[in-house]
């Protein structure tokens, strides 16, 4: 009886203590993780992060990572082209309870990153595995007093790359070939009025 009040009231503990402690959470843009380009073409992934912490958030790095692969022991791989990180690059820090969430825009360097697909990738073909971001965290403002929690920590949110075929637009007739046209029927008409009889 002491034994099963003894173990509810761990269980009960131990889910106080899983409520108390706030995630950082990662999600894509788009949230399946899903996108897709010709060969050739760049595309990449928004994001949205929040801190639930009771420190200060700030990310080192991010990776494409194929399933298994871990950048803290291994090196991550692409299969189709080549990843690079945004949001580390942009310094993004999240003070507690803070959250970001960036909409990825190429040019000018937005979003978690971008992947280039190489111009040999086939179309159908698909990279899927995860990203991670790595992140530090700190017991006060990185930039001022900041204490550093002991430890890399990293999340990761499935991602993949599809390769489409590349679609060539149907050429639009010019406007010279629009007019040839009308106007052959018009001579044609012409040279009849004339060859007729009066």
């Amino acid at each position: 009886m002491i034994r099963n009040l003894m173990g509810a009231i761990l269980g009960v503990l131990i889910l106080i203590t899983a409520a108390k402690a706030d995630p950082i959470t990662l999600t894509l843009i788009p949230s399946n993780g899903a996108v897709s380009g010709a060969p050739g073409d760049t595309v990449g992934w928004g994001f949205s992060l929040t801190n639930g912490s009771d420190n200060y958030l700030m990310v080192a790095n991010s990776y494409f990572c194929q399933a298994g692969e871990d950048p803290f022991f291994s090196t991550c791989t692409q299969l189709l082209g080549v990843y690079s990180d945004f949001i580390a690059a942009n310094g993004i820090m999240l003070a507690p309870s803070q959250s970001w969430m960036e909409t990825y825009d190429g040019t000018i360097m937005a979003g978690v990153g971008e992947y280039t697909i190489d111009n040999a990738a086939t179309p159908g073909s698909v990279d899927a595995g995860a990203i991670s971001v790595v992140y530090n965290l700190f017991e006060g403002d990185p930039f001022v007093d900041g204490i550093p929690v002991d430890g890399d920590f990293e999340i990761f949110t499935t991602a993949s790359v599809t390769v489409e075929d590349r679609i060539s637009p149907v050429p639009e007739p010019t406007p010279l070939l629009l007019l040839i046209g009308p106007l052959a029927v018009l001579i044609a008409r012409e040279r009849r009025r004339r060859e007729q009889p009066r």
